[in-house]
């Protein structure tokens, strides 16, 4: 329904034939994870137009995240085992590593299943093509095979959006379910946690240490990650596969220098999806580290922390992500933006188009000017991990308590005494397990 509005409203703002602005805005909305071929609008109010509906697609993931992880997340973790108590010291990097198996093993089978499913809706499409452009979208559009499928079709067009969407919220489920117990992993190993009581101003201090100095840190190591396994797997460089890092962990938020990659083989391919998710994990766990940090910053607001109604509910989640969301990013972008004019040599506006795009996913082309030196590279890689801020305040707004009767009208909330089922249905089954462990040994 928004990206059809949204092919109207530029259509009637830009001037742009509807279909034109239906494939630009499928792409903003979905942070460049559905990708369709449209070149940047020319007109300022066409901009703005196109910052709100970026910021909605990124109010609305965030939504989604909060939702699953209020809701099926937990008793997924419980069921299944993955959160244990009391574990420290070299367990940390053993139960870091089997999230992040979990997370490849899902992305690589999603991959197939929505494939598949695309196939039979875009006649003639093989299956690897098809699987290769779902994969694609479940990496967020940061990462383009050179033969992935295309719909060709009106109806196959549609249908892709539509899967796309499935693979999206596939994604957040993963990154709800895996972002409890990353989450507390990492704050067992770091110290970076919320204490009893904690003050806004102290969670506002490690917030931003987190996002000015730990964000770029963890992204430059997810890149490292992505070039120290594609350079001696494939025939990428490693520079090139440095680089390409990282589009394929952000989700296509910035793609540097990456076009010179040659094409990947069926392994190569394999192995792109399996390094840039294992980045992509360790990305999701910093924006859960600063959701959980953004609680009391939001209870401090007195509307956002009061559980009201349903229509309060709706009003809220409606300003944060066409209002609040789009006024961070424009103000983000004026010194980011102006600093990566400076870079490159760019006019100011120029920059500051460049930024607002970035900080919404990348999904959307607002200037046609692109990083070429080196000192841009690295200021704009800093910009990116910078944005993953907005995607941290997405979540912690989104989960605020005001939104939460929105969340129980859904049906989308587990109370006490359903989880209580559920955990005694998962020790049932744990200790179930225990006593087979005992009479094989």
């Amino acid at each position: 329904m928004l990206m059809y509005a949204g092919g109207y409203m530029m259509s009637y703002v830009q001037g742009w034939p509807f279909l034109r602005g239906y494939n630009f805005m499928a792409s903003a909305i979905t942070g460049g994870a559905i990708v369709f071929p449209a070149d940047p609008p020319s007109r300022v109010s066409s901009k703005i137009l196109a910052t709100i509906a970026g910021a909605s697609g990124v109010g609305l993931f965030g939504f989604m995240v909060a939702v699953l992880s209020n809701s099926v997340a937990e008793p997924i973790v419980q069921v299944f085992g993955l959160k244990r108590e009391g574990e420290q010291g070299h367990h940390i990097f053993g139960k870091l590593g089997g999230l992040a198996v979990i997370v490849v093993s899902m992305n690589l089978c999603m991959a197939l299943v929505f494939g598949y499913i695309f196939t039979l809706v875009e006649p003639g499409m093989g299956l690897i093509p098809a699987s290769k452009a779902m994969a694609s979208v479940e990496l967020g559009g940061g990462v383009v095979f050179a033969d992935q499928g295309v719909p060709s079709t009106p109806s196959g067009s549609l249908w892709f959006c539509v899967i796309g969407v499935w693979a999206i919220g596939v994604a957040s489920l993963m990154i709800a379910v895996v972002g409890g117990p990353g989450v507390g992993i990492v704050e067992d190993a770091s110290g970076v946690h919320l204490e009893d009581g904690e003050k806004p101003k102290s969670a506002a201090k490690k917030l931003a240490g987190l996002i000015i100095v730990v964000l770029p840190v963890v992204l430059l190591g997810a890149m490292l990650l992505v070039a120290c396994v594609m350079h001696p797997l494939t025939k990428w460089e490693f520079q090139g596969a440095f680089w390409a890092g990282l589009p394929a962990t952000t989700g296509g938020a910035c793609a540097l220098a990456s076009s010179t990659n040659p094409p990947l083989s069926g392994t190569g391919v394999v192995i792109l999806i399996c390094a840039a998710s294992v980045g992509f994990f360790m990305i999701s766990l910093a924006i859960g580290v600063g959701g959980e940090l953004m609680s009391p910053i939001v209870n401090m607001v007195p509307y956002l922390a009061t559980k009201k109604t349903v229509p309060h509910a709706l009003f809220a989640l409606f300003a944060i992500a066409y209002v609040m969301i789009p006024f961070c990013v424009m103000l983000f972008a004026v010194p980011v933006g102006g600093i990566v004019s400076h870079a490159e040599g760019w006019e100011f506006h120029q920059g500051f188009w460049w930024c607002v795009a970035v900080q919404l996913g990348g999904g959307m082309a607002l200037t046609s000017v692109q990083i070429e030196h080196l000192s841009g590279m690295l200021i704009a890689t800093t910009a990116v991990a910078w944005s993953i801020g907005i995607s941290i305040l997405s979540v912690g707004l989104s989960g605020a308590p005001v939104v939460e009767p929105l969340m129980d009208a859904m049906g989308m909330t587990v109370d006490a005494d359903e989880l209580a089922q559920i955990l005694h249905r998962g020790d049932r089954r744990l200790a179930k397990q225990g006593s087979y462990g005992g009479t094989n040994a």
